[in-house]
């Protein structure tokens, strides 16, 4: 198994979350569709922490970059809207 199939997305994860619940659906066996809702629960909860992990990110980087930013810079070039 190479490493790229390690570095799930989030969104990887909440579509393999939800591939496990559809398998765990369609099985009669109790034991086996509980060890599958019990990994599906798992990568929705991974999914859920990439994300989060993911907006801390970004939010980190756009305080980093604004607090680089000279006033006098954005005094000379304001923002448009609209």
């Amino acid at each position: 198994m190479n490493t790229e199939q390690h570095n799930l997305t989030a969104n990887q994860c909440r579509e393999l979350a939800e591939a496990l619940l559809e398998e765990a659906a369609a099985l009669p066996e109790a034991s086996k569709k509980a060890k599958l809702l019990q990994l599906a629960q798992s990568y929705h909860d991974l999914a859920e922490l990439k994300s989060l992990v993911a907006r801390k990110t970004i939010n980190r980087a756009v305080r980093t970059m604004s607090s680089r930013i000279r006033p006098s810079y954005l005094e000379s070039h304001p923002l448009q809207t609209g």
